[in-house]
């Protein structure tokens, strides 16, 4: 089946309480430019990248007429080069713009250009602890303050995800959590996002999104 079948078929499902007032190719060619696969419109699905793949399932998802708020990903980028994977959380980003939506997408082993092209910041350790809820900038700052060795030659994610890993938990990652939630100051929950989300984007404003970890409250989505 080729690319614009399938989303022209997804469209039509997901839309069908619309009737025949709706165009269902202004929406896939909309989608299409967002997520830029319009060149390969007519390529059968099963003859195309991963990276063409994940985008073409991300299009066949957002064909609904009435599209959420707040879209989960899991593991987007697995599978990618690393330009191919750079493409796909760009056009994440620009999704997160242009339909003011909040995108969650956990990712395990991000390149240091993939971890700065991301809002906000959820790192889970082992048994989901977060040691980490802020922005990409200030994730080196976080460890110098806490007396964790990050000189030039190291990457910050890098160095956090060692920390976060297994071995090491019980060590400096027990300390990040604990000072993490002796930071916190909760609000009433909506949703509970700490425990599920590893990378975000979040269409809300400075003073309305949590930097620390907090919960999202209704205002926010």
């Amino acid at each position: 089946m080729k690319i614009k079948q399938s989303l022209l078929y997804a469209s039509k499902l997901k839309n069908s309480r619309y009737g025949q007032h709706l165009d269902h190719n202004e929406i896939i060619e909309n989608l299409m430019s967002e997520l830029l696969i319009s060149d390969i419109i007519d390529n059968r699905v099963d003859m195309c990248s991963g990276g063409e793949r994940k985008r073409i399932a991300i299009a066949c998802e957002l064909t609904a007429q009435k599209r959420p708020n707040m879209l989960c990903i899991d593991e987007p980028t697995s599978g990618l080069d690393s330009c191919a994977a750079i493409n796909i959380i760009q056009c994440l980003k620009a999704l997160s713009n242009i339909h003011d939506m909040t995108i969650i997408v956990s990712i395990h082993q991000p390149n240091n250009e993939l971890f700065h092209m991301f809002d906000n910041i959820y790192v889970l350790a082992k048994g989901g602890v977060c040691v980490f809820a802020d922005r990409p900038k200030h994730l080196k700052q976080t460890l110098i303050n806490n007396d964790i060795k990050c000189d030039e030659n190291q990457i910050p994610i890098e160095v956090l995800l060692e920390i976060a890993s297994e071995e090491s938990i019980e060590m400096v990652g027990t300390v990040l959590a604990l000072q993490l939630v002796s930071n916190l100051s909760f609000v009433k929950p909506a949703y509970e996002c700490i425990v599920i989300m590893i990378y975000g984007f979040n269409r809300c404003s400075d003073s309305e999104i949590s930097t620390k970890g907090e919960y999202i409250n209704d205002r926010e989505i």
